[in-house]
């Protein structure tokens, strides 16, 4: 096998190892969704955000937190935690997760 058949063989893996990184989230931010106006969003969040993770390393996948999948929870755990966000801001910030995970699906 050539360099560039190396190379372009591990960028193929990386594109579909992100493609499918981002379908697992794309999955359980619909999860996530369906329960924007219920009460205690963290705690259900946090069990969902376990399943997200137990399935990444399922299927092998970088779980590194400089992966924008990654970062977008992290950020929404982080906004959900705040006491000073208003229960508006935490529920736009559920929904927010769903969009980025649509676009990038």
């Amino acid at each position: 096998m050539s360099l560039i058949d190396y190379r372009r063989n591990n960028n193929t893996i990386r594109i579909n190892n992100n493609n499918l990184a981002w379908n697992i989230c794309n999955k359980h931010s619909l999860n996530i969704k369906n329960m924007v106006n219920k009460y205690n969003k963290s705690l259900l969040v946090d069990n969902i955000y376990k399943k997200y993770l137990l399935e990444l390393k399922s299927n092998n996948l970088n779980m590194n937190k400089k992966n924008k999948y990654i970062n977008c929870w992290t950020t929404l755990i982080n906004t959900l935690n705040n006491n000073k966000n208003s229960e508006n801001i935490k529920r736009n910030a559920l929904i927010q997760l769903n969009y980025v995970s649509e676009i990038n699906n």
